[in-house]
């Protein structure tokens, strides 16, 4: 995977969006996950401006509540996921909804673009100066930008038998 860390305004989602029809017209499938309806509002709407410059057109999609209705959305991807039509394609949804699906169908025939690093759905801390080690022996961790760290399970069956808490404590 990439990461590309640009000042604001820089062009950051104008090339990714250039990136994604070109690779679409080759016939790839590509998701273009951003922050906000407002962020698609704009972009969804240049993309298919633009995507009538290809040679034969290049398909793009929106899938929010804009096009599905609301509690519509999550069913309405899982099904496109599923069936999609064939040859390339960009599809445009919101991050939260990449982040709600429960299982993603065919995931190694889809290229993923992630517009800006997602929001964490939960913040939290707690000072567990003698039992952090429940936790932080299961899991590593390294710089990511300047502001943030990547978290990676180190081992999973014990952050399962953590999740489950059999025990209820």
């Amino acid at each position: 995977f990439y990461i590309v860390s640009s000042p604001a305004s820089a062009g950051k989602t104008d090339a990714a969006t250039n990136y994604a029809l070109k690779m679409a017209a080759l016939g790839k499938r590509i998701i273009i996950a951003q922050p906000s309806r407002a962020c698609i509002d704009e972009w969804f709407a240049e993309a298919q401006r633009r995507a009538k410059a290809h040679k034969g057109g290049v398909r793009v999609h929106r899938f929010d509540t804009t096009t599905c209705g609301d509690g519509r959305v999550t069913s309405t991807i899982m099904s496109h996921l599923k069936n999609p039509s064939d040859g390339g394609q960009v599809v445009f949804m919101t991050q939260q909804a990449l982040l709600r699906l429960p299982y993603f169908h065919r995931q190694e025939d889809w290229h993923v673009i992630i517009d800006e690093i997602p929001a964490p759905d939960l913040v939290f801390a707690k000072h567990l100066p003698h039992n952090h080690e429940i936790i932080t022996s299961a899991i590593s961790w390294s710089d990511f930008s300047a502001d943030n760290v990547r978290v990676m399970a180190k081992d999973t069956a014990q952050l399962r038998r953590l999740a489950d808490n059999q025990g209820e404590d």
